[in-house]
């Protein structure tokens, strides 16, 4: 149905393919890639033996859905062996495999939240206790502190680069410098509102009301 708004000339807030190439985790990391933009090591592929090779390389990884959100389906590893019967599971339902070599991190990631050209928004998310997800519906907590511009502007270029009008962009720090992990066109933002004490629904109508009055 939005789709069809589209088509028929309505401005919809998201595009329908940048919501579209949001959601495939696959379309998002060539994406940031043909943008010059910092995102984890990763191999797709349909080939479970292809699979098992690269988890062998890669020790300690992560598989993605292709489409997935709130971290749920994401699984981490660092046996190719217990990976390889996941796979085999998975090869049933035709699922392509994303396999991402795992980022070394501090226990905690940034949500950069974007609308327009404008950052209106931005916490650390910390995993809870045992979890190496950080979250907020897999047992994480986001707290408002200062965020360095450096994630920000990445957060603002990443938008940018999916084609969104709004997003909440996922950054973790490594050892050798910030790594995108997630641009996520339909992002919850009720954490985000407590941690932060804003209102991101209201910017978003203030911002789609800017094409009418535009």
């Amino acid at each position: 149905m939005i789709e069809h708004m589209e088509v028929s000339g309505i401005r919809v807030v998201n595009p329908c393919y940048a919501f579209r190439r949001a959601r495939d985790k696959y379309a998002t990391q060539y994406t940031l890639l043909a943008a010059g933009l910092p995102v984890p090591t990763t191999y797709t592929s349909e080939s479970m033996a292809d699979a098992y090779r690269v988890s062998e390389q890669y020790g300690d990884f992560v598989y993605k859905p292709i489409l997935s959100s709130m971290g749920k389906g994401s699984l981490r590893f660092n046996d190719p062996d217990l990976a390889y019967n996941a796979y085999k599971m998975l090869d049933r339902y035709g699922q392509p495999l994303i396999l991402q070599k795992y980022v070394p991190n501090p226990g905690r990631d940034i949500r950069v939240f974007v609308i327009g050209d404008e950052v209106v928004g931005s916490a650390y998310k910390y995993r809870a206790e045992g979890k190496w997800k950080t979250n907020v519906a897999q047992g994480g907590r986001m707290v408002e502190e200062r965020v360095p511009d450096e994630m920000l502007e990445l957060g603002l270029k990443a938008t940018k680069a999916m084609g969104l009008d709004y997003s909440g962009v996922d950054i973790i720090e490594s050892p050798d410098g910030p790594v995108i992990l997630e641009v996520n066109g339909s992002p919850g933002w009720q954490a985000l509102n407590l941690a932060a004490n804003i209102k991101v629904a209201e910017e978003i109508v203030k911002h789609a009301v800017g094409f009418i009055h535009g």
